[in-house]
């Protein structure tokens, strides 16, 4: 019988994954202790978060504590499957998702009467290794039955935006550290998913440096729908460098010369969040030196072949 059996109705607001944290956080800590709790928090984050930014309707969250762990689920209005719901312009890098099924014994998604839910069961953490174990006595996620390859392929569904059809010869970038630019596109990942949620707000802004954060974001939003094709391009040239096993590769950007307006927004949205992360404004950490350098490089150099078109 379950120890803890609850449930949570929240809206599709930018602080319903803070909700959800606190409401987990309460209830589980004084039963499964504070390394399976945070473990939960994690992966309520993620499915919370996916819910928000791709589903936008009420949400129902469940939350069910027995003598093999905690399972969590999201149960949204929208039918669309995590692996079809992350292609659209806002999506994000489909990191969130491979967290999850790395960290959960098992987790799956269905479609149900009026929307989809969308679930993970996280093993109750052991006091010798801080980690759980599956029935077998492999790591979590071992039985989940998860190819992160397959699932990436399924999130890239080869749509193209105008600004990026082209015929032009493409841009080019050559040597760029494959480990390096991972982590530039995690981290300007984790930028524009929250000013996503950030844009969400419905009020107006106002003044003071929270309203230029919700500005800013907004502007975001509109630098991501204009440029997911040229994000998906980088995205799957470091994906793929990543399988290889390489350890530098060339980049190589299809687009027009509309782009220059659109890459200039980019680079200059990542920079002005980069000010206001360092004053705390943001969630999102300022990027390591080696990142932002990089980052600049890469973004600056298809700049300068644009305008010598």
């Amino acid at each position: 019988m379950d120890v803890l059996d609850a449930s949570l109705e929240l809206l599709p607001e930018p602080g319903a994954a803070s909700q959800a944290r606190r409401w987990a956080g309460s209830l589980l800590h004084p039963l499964v202790g504070g390394d399976t709790t945070d473990t939960v928090e994690l992966v309520l984050t993620e499915l919370v978060q996916n819910a928000v930014l791709h589903a936008g309707t009420p949400m129902t969250l469940a939350l069910a504590q027995d003598e093999d762990g905690v399972c969590v689920s999201v149960a949204d209005g929208s039918a669309v499957l995590p692996s079809s719901g992350l292609t659209d312009a806002e999506a994000m890098s489909g990191r969130g998702l491979l967290m999850v099924a790395a960290v959960a014994t098992t987790w799956g998604a269905e479609q149900r009467p009026g929307g989809k839910v969308v679930w993970a069961c996280v093993p109750e953490a052991t006091e010798d290794t801080g980690h759980g174990t599956s029935e077998d006595g492999d790591g979590p996620g071992d039985d989940a039955d998860v190819d992160p390859e397959e699932l990436l392929a399924r999130w890239s569904d080869g749509a193209r935006t105008p600004l990026q059809l082209s015929d032009r010869e493409p841009l080019v970038v050559t040597g760029l550290p494959v480990a390096t630019m991972l982590a530039v596109k995690t981290h300007n990942d984790d930028v524009f998913r929250e000013l996503t949620l950030c844009a969400m707000e419905q009020h107006e802004p106002g003044e003071g440096p929270a309203a230029e954060v919700t500005r800013l974001a907004r502007r975001a939003r509109e630098v991501l729908a204009s440029f997911a094709d040229g994000r998906q391009q980088v995205r799957d040239q470091v994906l793929a460098a990543v399988r290889a096993g390489a350890t530098s590769f060339d980049l190589t950007l299809a687009v027009d010369d509309r782009a220059v307006g659109v890459l200039d927004d980019y680079l200059a949205i990542l920079e002005e969040a980069d000010g206001w992360a360092e004053r705390g404004l943001l969630l999102s950490e300022p990027p390591a030196d080696e990142v932002l350098a990089v980052r600049r490089r890469y973004l600056t150099s298809l700049l300068a072949q644009l305008h010598d078109r």
